[in-house]
């Protein structure tokens, strides 16, 4: 793993020429192999500002590098995403809470299938799908959270990232935030269902013996807990859905492309 203490001193004093009053550098952890050359790949803070330096110490103008850094800020940014957000999912329980209500669904169903209505019938199979994608969903998010991590750990012993590197975290990052969307998708295309389920146990839980009295108590933090249209965030959904159906190659990435007025390279 590249640190600044273990950089090669010619290469530290190049980005220490580039600071412009900066009290920190940063470096990327590996060096980026693109098309046969290799870069050190530079942050400054706290003002913004990056720098990519090639292994022999080139300061290469900024059409030159655009590709190095354009794939570094990809795999940066991506890893960044899936450390923020995705171990927070990962730690989240989701799994294990919809795994019980996937049981508590199916004790109502043999509780109350032989009497009540048909479309209340539906609604239930509808509410079990939804638990169902749910944990599917969350099953990729560990599995590529877990991956991306493999993913780090390889590079940084390596001190080496490549261009397939860079476009595997990619996929990594857009794998896990699209299962996040269609968790909270289901949830809004299951709101009726819910609702009338809901509705149908609060009135019936007086009947069956009893017995959707503790269901009803076991449901009822999921009422609260699962997505509606009213939630907040709910109206930005479509907003996220034509983002992330985006299918862009690296070198398209708007956001990298958008950072490039931060590079300290020469600009010709």
């Amino acid at each position: 793993m590249i640190t600044i203490k273990s950089l090669p001193d010619h290469i530290l004093n190049i980005a220490k020429g580039f600071q412009e009053n900066n009290k920190q550098i940063h470096v990327f952890p590996s060096l980026l192999d693109i098309e046969g050359d290799r870069y050190y790949y530079f942050k400054f803070s706290p003002k913004r500002g990056q720098l990519i330096v090639r292994e022999d110490g080139a300061v290469l103008t900024i059409n030159q590098v655009k590709k190095a850094f354009v794939y570094g800020v990809v795999y940066n940014t991506s890893f960044e995403n899936i450390t923020k957000f995705g171990l927070e999912w990962v730690e989240s329980g989701t799994l294990q809470r919809y795994q019980k209500l996937c049981r508590i669904l199916t004790k109502l169903s043999s509780t109350i299938h032989q009497q009540a209505p048909q479309e209340v019938i539906n609604s239930l199979t509808n509410f079990k799908e939804c638990a169902d994608e749910i944990i599917k969903e969350q099953k990729n998010i560990e599995f590529v959270v877990g991956k991306s991590f493999e993913l780090a750990s390889k590079t940084n012993d390596l001190e080496l990232v490549t261009m397939d590197d860079c476009i595997q975290m990619r996929k990594y990052n857009e794998s896990m935030v699209r299962s996040a969307f269609r968790q909270n998708e289901v949830q809004l295309e299951t709101e009726e269902d819910r609702a009338r389920v809901f509705k149908y146990i609060w009135t019936k839980k007086f009947s069956y013996n009893l017995k959707l009295l503790p269901i009803l108590v076991q449901l009822f933090p999921y009422k609260n807990h699962m997505r509606t249209s009213q939630t907040i965030g709910s109206d930005e959904m479509e907003s996220i859905k034509i983002m992330i159906s985006k299918d862009l190659i690296i070198e398209q990435s708007e956001d990298a492309l958008a950072a490039l007025n931060t590079l300290r390279n020469p600009s010709n």
